[in-house]
């Protein structure tokens, strides 16, 4: 089957095709403020260039959030209308979801084992702006993740005392998302710590990870309606100019 994803929470607008497991193409942009001009050309191209129309999809699997909220509505928007007009299955994951799956692979790419044969808390970390972050952690062993947290707002300045706490509860704590990049004296306080790892490589989710984890609930008939299917915000949303 042909999986189309589409990831648009964060300003590295990302678009990916798969059969299956296997990854076809990915392509990724950086386009904060022209993300509802640029995705459907790059859809378009990713689908000519394989070969491919938007009728023979059969699922596609898009970022909920959260991250921009004008982002995630863009991504959204434009899948439920493939689906209701093409009639193309959908699944939704979250940015959190796809950090930790790209953490996880990472981790088992750098065959570590004493990093592997260990459950692992993975910390996704989210920049929400207004000094404040998006964080949910899940649990992983044996290529198993499970997700322990749901995704919450809390303070930057509460986030040292977050990792603290789990680094007592587990015997490795891997961090990863933007605010490693946006906030990195939060990095530079767990630079020695041996019980946390810092993956600086895995900054933002990714539309391959999306097409990934949507496999997985497709396969497991976790299936979205398109009516149904709402971004998470965590914030409150505002509409612009209230």
């Amino acid at each position: 089957m042909y999986i189309l994803g589409i990831e648009t929470t964060t300003p590295i607008m990302s678009i990916a095709l798969s059969e299956d497991k296997k990854l076809l193409e990915e392509v990724s942009e950086n386009c904060e403020n022209s993300q509802v001009v640029k995705i459907i050309p790059k859809i378009d191209h990713i689908l000519k260039k394989n070969k491919l129309s938007l009728s023979q999809i059969d699922l596609v699997g898009v970022d909920i959030g959260p991250g921009m909220f004008t982002g995630t509505r863009i991504g959204l928007t434009v899948v439920k209308t493939f689906s209701q007009v093409n009639s193309i299955d959908i699944v939704g994951i979250t940015s959190s979801h796809a950090l930790a799956y790209q953490a996880m692979k990472l981790i088992y790419q750098l065959k570590n084992e004493n990093i592997q044969n260990e459950e692992l808390c993975i910390l996704p970390l989210i920049n929400a702006k207004r000094e404040e972050v998006y964080c949910s952690f899940f649990t992983c062993r044996n290529s198993t993740l499970n997700k322990i947290c749901e995704d919450e707002l809390i303070k930057i300045d509460e986030l040292e005392q977050k990792i603290f706490k789990l680094i007592g509860m587990y015997k490795k704590v891997v961090l990863c998302g933007n605010i490693l990049i946006d906030y990195p004296f939060i990095t530079s306080k767990f630079e020695k710590e041996e019980k946390v790892v810092i993956l600086r490589d895995v900054i933002v989710p990714k539309a391959s990870a999306i097409n990934i984890l949507a496999f997985q609930k497709y396969s497991k008939e976790a299936i979205d309606n398109y009516i149904k299917l709402n971004p998470i915000y965590v914030r409150k949303f505002k509409p612009f100019g209230k």
